[in-house]
């Protein structure tokens, strides 16, 4: 259980999700000596879980945890554990250029949730658009990668060509030297990487 407090301030439409230990919050003391109610006020909470119920009922535009001691940190019940939530619904997120010219990528939120930590997004052939075929290797903590339509032949070092197809995942470990053979044009699939974003080197045949 930890205890937390809130600053609500009804003038400025605001409430601020702390810890007591906050130099802003100092246990409800707040940072101004001339403390006054008159338009605002500090609510104390038993839980993280029942302080953030207050903030998100408040309706303020301004309805938030603080940046300083709270933002995106360990919570009890499990409220961020360093992760922001989010959503990412397929006909509101745009495909665009990135990484290959013969692919684009629609950006699913997930390093923005996580400060960076993680990336996820949906990768598609550009269709008429061939690899060349280039080995490369990246300078990454993980990649998964999961087909959800098409195929897409890939060659690894160590392990030659594989053709994946819809259902068909792979984890790519950090650094091993890999290629894209060739796609089909209607490809689709789904890559998770740590951190959101890392260097691409190429590399010599293996």
């Amino acid at each position: 259980m930890t205890r937390c407090w809130v600053y609500e301030n009804w003038t400025l439409k605001k409430a601020i999700l702390h810890l007591p230990e906050c130099g802003y919050c100092n246990n409800g003391e707040g940072i101004h000596a001339d403390k006054s109610d008159k338009n605002s006020k500090w609510h104390e909470f038993s839980t993280l879980d029942d302080g953030m119920a207050f903030v998100r009922a408040s309706g303020y535009e301004n309805a938030r945890t603080c940046k300083s001691c709270l933002d995106y940190r360990i919570a009890d019940g499990g409220l961020w554990k360093n992760q922001a939530f989010s959503i990412a619904h397929a006909d509101k997120g745009p495909f665009i250029g990135g990484l290959r010219a013969f692919f684009e990528y629609r950006d699913l939120g997930i390093k923005d949730a996580t400060r960076g930590k993680y990336g996820a997004h949906v990768i598609r052939a550009v269709p008429g658009m061939e690899s060349p075929g280039g080995w490369h290797t990246h300078d990454l903590d993980f990649q998964v990668v999961y087909v959800t339509k098409g195929w897409v032949v890939f060659e690894y070092e160590g392990q030659g060509e594989h053709m994946l197809r819809e259902g068909s995942c792979v984890l790519q470990p950090p650094g091993i030297r890999h290629r894209e053979v060739r796609h089909s044009d209607d490809m689709e699939l789904l890559e998770i990487i740590s951190p959101a974003e890392f260097p691409t080197a190429e590399a010599a045949v293996p």
